[in-house]
């Protein structure tokens, strides 16, 4: 005995089934852009992690020197250096605010001729790595310029000049 086809069951069914997909859809993209912003999370983290944990190692090294100065426009600066890490950080107390179009940028010296390095918001205290190793390096600076960097520093903004012990 054939039983009838129910034609509204047939169509409650049907659209059950399409609002379950449209559910399982918005689920899953809701569940994908939470997995990326928490990858994205984790993944600051870490960076922040080895900053820190590079910070640390740099300041503990048996051969550290810090050069500490006052910049032109105020605000306290130090070079921190170790040539068996061949590494160098700025650190910047209080660094004066510079316009929206401008930044500070760091540099390494290789005698009279300048490397441009990172570049440093200001306002603040700030710490930044040089990206340059210290092989050849004779001294460490810092300047004013715009926004995106200079290939070379402005002679009139140059705000600490510091030549490193070999």
């Amino acid at each position: 005995a054939e039983r009838p086809i129910d034609d509204l069951a047939l169509r409650r069914q049907r659209r059950r089934t399409r609002i379950l997909t449209v559910l399982v859809a918005a689920v899953v993209a809701a569940a994908l852009a939470l997995g990326g912003v928490v990858y994205g999370l984790v993944n600051a983290r870490q960076a922040q992690v080895a900053q820190q944990a590079a910070a640390t190692e740099l300041l503990t090294a048996p051969d550290v020197r810090t050069y500490t100065a006052t910049m032109k426009d105020g605000g306290q600066i130090s070079f921190v250096v170790s040539r068996s890490l061949n590494r160098a950080m700025f650190i910047g107390k209080d660094l004066p605010a510079v316009g929206a179009d401008q930044t500070y940028q760091l540099w390494t010296l290789e005698g009279q001729h300048p490397i441009p390095d990172n570049l440093v918001a200001g306002g603040g205290d700030r710490q930044e790595f040089f990206r340059e190793t210290l092989s050849g390096v004779t001294g460490l600076a810092v300047s004013v310029e715009n926004a995106a960097g200079a290939q070379q520093p402005n002679p009139s903004t140059i705000q600490v000049v510091t030549e490193l012990a070999a």
